[in-house]
């Protein structure tokens, strides 16, 4: 993202983008903790969801300041190809960085996202986005809904979902503490 703009999306709570991550999940009869997320984006996105999207893996250099990068006008997300094949090799930061690209692919459009450029904002006001507007914080809970199923994790251990989910510790951990505060 451009440090000269500042981006701010239509409201959405954890609730919300939580139904999103339901109706993919049984929408495709994905009922298993782990979600297969590489053949979600190279097989059924194509396929059944938006038939002109890819995934394309690029060359380092082409994303020097990011692992991926969702470009929805365009129908696709890269992702540089360290990052695409360490996901193959089960790197689980990994798969969080693309399943957040996905949240923004699905819930990110010029529409859905104000775009303000820091240039034109008095720069002696503090601007403070709530969570629920701030496109990050959204692909965040995106990725972390999608890969750890809400509702299916509350009688595990971390461990157990870090190991069932192929999610980091930490997404883990803010999963099981989000099934719990419910």
């Amino acid at each position: 993202m451009d440090n000269n703009l500042l981006y701010m999306a239509n409201p959405m709570s954890r609730s919300a983008i939580r139904s999103i991550t339901t109706k993919i999940r049984k929408k495709f009869k994905f009922d298993d903790l782990y979600f297969p997320l590489i053949e979600f984006m190279e097989f059924i996105v194509p396929q059944i969801i938006d038939t002109e999207f890819y995934l394309e893996p690029v060359i380092k250099n082409e994303l020097p300041d990011c692992y991926a990068r969702a470009i929805p006008e365009k129908h696709k997300i890269v992702i540089r190809e360290d990052v695409y094949y360490a996901i193959h090799a089960g790197n689980r930061r990994h798969r969080f960085t693309l399943a957040h690209e996905l949240g923004h692919y699905i819930m990110h459009n010029k529409e859905t996202v104000l775009v303000l450029n820091r240039k034109d904002i008095d720069v002696n006001v503090k601007i403070n986005i709530p969570k629920y507007r701030d496109p990050e914080w959204q692909a965040n809970t995106f990725a972390g809904e999608l890969l750890v199923p809400f509702g299916k994790i509350s009688e595990l251990s971390i461990q157990e979902i870090v190991d069932s989910c192929e999610v980091s510790y930490e997404v883990a951990c803010i999963q099981l503490s989000e099934n719990h505060r419910i």
